[in-house]
Order: C-alpha cells, then sequence, then structure tokens
C-alpha cells in the first residue's frame, strides 16, 4: 500500500515508523519535513524542505526638524531601529538521508524492512537566534551664510550600535 508524504510533516514520526534505529526522536519533534530514503530498486523521497522560516521584525523611528533663524538653518534628527530575529534555519538533512542499497540482505527494500542502511548521515537541528538589537542615531548640522558669497555647513553625527543580544540559549524548536 503506497502512502504519499506530507513534505510538511513529521520527519521524525516517519523514521520512527520506519524503524530505523540510532535517531534521537526527541530533538527532532515537532520539527517538519521528511527523512531522504533512497532505496535501490525502488523510489526514495527527496526530502526536500524549506531552507528556513523567516520570522523577523524591525522597527523604525525618523523624526527630524529645521529651524531657520537670522542667517543660521539649523536641521536636527533622530533614528532609532528596533530589531527582533527569531528565524528558524532548517539544516535540509536534520532527518537525515539513508541508503539503503542491499549491502546486507542483498536486496535494498530488505534491507529498508530490516531498518539497516549502507550509509546514512544526520545533522542537528539549529537553534534559534531570538535576537534583538536596537541602534539610535542623532545628528544636529547647522548651515550658516555668514555673507552672501560665504556659507559655513557643520555638523555632529553620533551612531551607537549595541551588539545584538540573545534572549535564551535554549535550544527551542518551533511549534
Amino acid at each position: 500500500m503506497a502512502k504519499n508524504l506530507d513534505p510538511n510533516g513529521d520527519g521524525g514520526k516517519i523514521l520512527s515508523d520506519a524503524g530505523i534505529q540510532g535517531v534521537d526522536f526527541t530533538a527532532l519533534q515537532g520539527l517538519e519535513g521528511v527523512p531522504q530514503l533512497s532505496i535501490t530498486g525502488v523510489s526514495g523521497t527527496n526530502g526536500s524542505i524549506p531552507q528556513g522560516l523567516v520570522a523577523s521584525t524591525t522597527i523604525q523611528f525618523i523624526d527630524n526638524l529645521t529651524w531657520t533663524r537670522g542667517t543660521h538653518s539649523m536641521k536636527f534628527g533622530v533614528d532609532i531601529v528596533r530589531d527582533r530575529d527569531d528565524t528558524v534555519y532548517y539544516n535540509m538533512i536534520q532527518f537525515g538521508q539513508f541508503n539503503f542499497s542491499g549491502a546486507f540482505s542483498g536486496f535494498g527494500y530488505a534491507d529498508f524492512l530490516l531498518g539497516l542502511p549502507q550509509t546514512d548521515s544526520l545533522t542537528t537541528p539549529l537553534p534559534r537566534p531570538y535576537e534583538r538589537g536596537t541602534i539610535w542615531g542623532f545628528y544636529a548640522q547647522d548651515q550658516w551664510k555668514v555673507s552672501p558669497r560665504l556659507t559655513l555647513n557643520y555638523g555632529l553625527r553620533s551612531m551607537n550600535r549595541r551588539a545584538a543580544s540573545r534572549l535564551s540559549t535554549r535550544h527551542r524548536v518551533p511549534s
């Protein structure tokens, strides 16, 4: 009986149901995707999954003020940026690549039924960054018309970019 696999399915459950041994299923709980299975003589799965789930937010506040008084034209401004990055990065083979070639029984499908791949590889899921950062920028500028033939422009700019901080170092599984 053929079963269609949902590419957004629970790859850990698929591995468990297939009886493939040596995989820590608790680390894969809740992650989406399917394992890559290659069975000699039988169609396998390609196990393609998205590269990541982008969950980032940028909030920006900008304000400028121009004030002209006499021969001075002064400008003041502020630029505040708040970044939040909760992106989930998927490894392409977080549920593994398993090659059943018949090395143990002589038949690829029999090796699959026994749960004995000839080669396999598995990567560890990457944790979410949960990073937060704020950038503050201020400026003040004056354009002074000293005479009809001489204008001075001068000003100051300050940027304060603090390093992004992490909310938690715990490994969190996307929901």
